[in-house]
């Protein structure tokens, strides 16, 4: 038995080394021990305070009761922004369309009339200009002026063809901007194309 408690048993293998509790070299484990748990305490506190701050800037602060209002306040916000945005562009959209057909209805009935002389041929060119920008081909109104004059003075029909004449094609259309109401002017906006014709000097119209 003392054989044993010495370190040497039965079989003679030696007994593992047991540390008093009060030895320096349990005290330097157990110190070792206390502070790498205190390290990775540390740094867990550490990272929870630096996911607080980018949750806190990123979320904002809010209550528990308020965690579903932000999105709903972004959403309403947004629509009320995006709603006049919405319409302005298709305002523009309208009106920009409007003045490309009129634009291209009046080179074309300058190109018609002096091909064939007829104003049917140019109203039904014109008519044509207007459809291809998907734009109403009614209401036309077909004037000409001089070279250097203005649509606002503009002659109904077209000229007299002549040899050297040249004149300037004005279509108007009056258009009235969607969801404007009529007692501010929406029914009183016109767009003009204008369109400078030269007839051939050596044209025979015998």
């Amino acid at each position: 038995m003392q054989a044993w408690l010495d370190g040497a048993g039965s079989a003679g293998a030696p007994m593992p080394e047991r540390i008093d509790p009060g030895s320096p070299l349990r005290a330097r484990r157990d110190g070792g021990a206390w502070a790498r748990g205190c390290a990775a305490k540390t740094v867990i506190r550490a990272l929870r305070r630096v996911w607080r701050r980018v949750r806190g800037r990123f979320a904002g602060p809010r209550s528990d009761g308020d965690s579903g209002n932000a999105i709903v306040e972004f959403v309403f916000l947004g629509l009320i922004l995006l709603l006049p945005l919405v319409y302005v562009l298709l305002a523009v959209f309208y009106v920009q369309r409007n003045v490309y057909g009129v634009t291209e209805a009046a080179r074309e009935v300058g190109r018609a009339y002096v091909t064939t002389g007829e104003p049917e041929a140019a109203r039904y060119a014109a008519r044509l200009a207007m459809q291809d920008q998907s734009a109403p081909d009614g209401d036309l109104q077909i004037g000409w002026t001089g070279p250097q004059g203005d649509c606002a003075d503009a002659q109904d029909g077209l000229p007299q063809l002549a040899r050297g004449e040249v004149f300037a094609v004005c279509v108007t259309r009056h258009i009235t901007i969607p969801g404007v109401p009529s007692f501010v002017g929406a029914r009183h906006n016109t767009v003009t194309g204008r369109f400078v014709v030269h007839v051939d000097e050596y044209r025979d119209f015998g």
